[in-house]
């Protein structure tokens, strides 16, 4: 398989928003955050650059479920809500588009359906103006 960082970051996100869609959250998030690890560090603007501003003032863990999904340890069980999952698929969808300046179709339709459901602020729906690359997949 030839890929590049690019592509795989984009299938991950999208397999992520997919495996949402199934309520299967730990996997969704688990390779989001994936995808989100892969892609270089950026000064552009993105969700989890806002989220460590607020977390340097504040007690809130931004990667708490990330981290219980990754590492071995207490406590063995865990109830995963569906915001949490939206937020980390989120977190890779902004990152992948400070980086590329583009988002695939199923990318910004997720923006739209979190946005709909409330998970995410209106001010997302600019996402929906970016180039959109071609989908990786059939989700």
């Amino acid at each position: 398989m030839d890929t590049s960082k690019k592509d795989s970051a984009q299938r991950q996100i999208e397999s992520a928003i997919a495996l949402l869609r199934q309520r299967k959250l730990d996997c969704a998030i688990t390779l989001a955050a994936a995808a989100e690890n892969m892609l270089p560090t950026t000064d552009e603007p993105h969700l989890h650059q806002a989220l460590q501003t607020y977390h340097d003032h504040n007690e809130f863990d931004i990667n708490l479920v990330i981290n219980w999904l990754k590492h071995s340890g207490e406590p063995f069980n865990a109830i995963i809500a569906e915001s949490e999952g939206v937020i980390v698929i989120a977190r890779a969808i902004t990152k992948f588009i400070a980086i590329h300046f583009q988002a695939s179709q199923p990318m910004v339709e997720f923006i739209e359906w979190a946005i709909d459901k409330g998970y995410l602020p209106d001010g997302f729906r600019q996402i929906s103006s970016k180039p959109t690359t071609q989908s990786t997949g059939d989700f």
